[in-house]
């Protein structure tokens, strides 16, 4: 029995330390296959290329509402600066800050432009940051963020690199197959389908009550805390959608006016609301709206 014993310890010490040594290697494999992507279109290609690479004077952060509102070109003219739509689908207020935090790790920035909605502080979003957790190591505050918002148990979980890399294998060798070059500065402009929008039936989302999520407030405050002591110029807006937006926009207006910060809403413009040739769909600009979009951006970060 004691030698059974012995013998089950033995290999399950064996067994650990096999896993601990493959988890290893398999983390140094990817990190390194990671940071020498090329930069291409593919998602994690750009993602890679603004937390390791870029360096430009503005970036605009956001969920896809940044990433196909804000014309990159049309900005950098007005504004006579380099300037990156960092803007990435499905993120919230929590990706911004985290991609913030890991460019100012080699870089600082003259102006951020933060495009914020109901759908950029939804708390659901708030873990989507999850898509940096290749950066935890080597981003120590991007991790620190990640503790406030999924708490401790996130500690433990990423000391695997396995974890961290978790979906990410088959996306980092995909993005060594892609050729196409990102010349668009980040930004994915939506082709005018009018009839595509008409054809749509609309239901809205908003919430009845406006009430900001007690983390996702601590994650606004950070960001703004973020820019305020690296002397970055910060500008919110909320950009146009089809239809009406008001109760967010208040909410978020009244908030940013406490933290001091100027905030631009376009929800609920004239030009824009009930315009469906300027849509891709309801909540999203299409290219010809986001060249008109963009010419406002830019006058407003002018102005201040």
């Amino acid at each position: 029995m004691k030698s059974e014993a012995k013998n089950t310890i033995l290999f399950l010490i064996i067994l650990m330390l096999s896993f601990a040594a493959v988890d290893w290697i398999f983390g140094k494999v990817a990190y390194k296959l990671l940071t020498r992507m090329p930069h291409s279109t593919g998602e994690l290609a750009k993602m890679n290329y603004q937390i390791e690479s870029s360096v430009y004077d503005c970036y605009i952060l956001g969920s896809s509402r940044a990433a196909h509102h804000y014309a990159p070109s049309v900005i950098a003219d007005a504004l006579g600066m380099s300037v990156y739509n960092a803007g990435c689908d499905g993120q919230g207020v929590s990706y911004a800050d985290a991609l913030l935090k890991s460019i100012l790790d080699r870089h600082k920035p003259k102006i951020v432009i933060l495009e914020c909605g109901q759908i950029e502080i939804e708390k659901n979003w708030l873990e989507k940051m999850s898509v940096l957790k290749p950066y935890y190591v080597t981003h120590p505050k991007v991790f620190d963020l990640a503790l406030m918002i999924n708490g401790n148990t996130e500690r433990v979980k990423c000391m695997s690199s396995l974890y961290r890399f978790n979906s990410k294998a088959f996306q980092i060798i995909k993005s060594y197959a892609l050729s196409s070059e990102d010349k668009s500065y980040g930004y994915e402009p939506i082709s005018a389908n009018e009839q595509k929008v008409k054809g749509l039936s609309y239901k809205s989302n908003e919430k009845e009550n406006f009430a900001l999520d007690s983390t996702v407030e601590k994650v606004l405050e950070d960001l703004v805390k973020t820019c305020k002591d690296n002397n970055i110029k910060l500008v919110v807006f909320c950009s146009p959608v089809l239809y009406d937006y008001s109760d967010v926009s208040r909410g978020l207006s009244d908030l940013f006016r406490d933290l001091e910060v100027p905030f631009y809403d376009y929800s609920n413009d004239t030009s824009f609301i009930y315009h469906s040739e300027l849509f891709g769909d309801f909540v999203h600009l299409n290219s010809t709206g986001a060249d008109l979009y963009s010419r406002k951006v830019a006058s407003d970060v002018l102005s201040h």
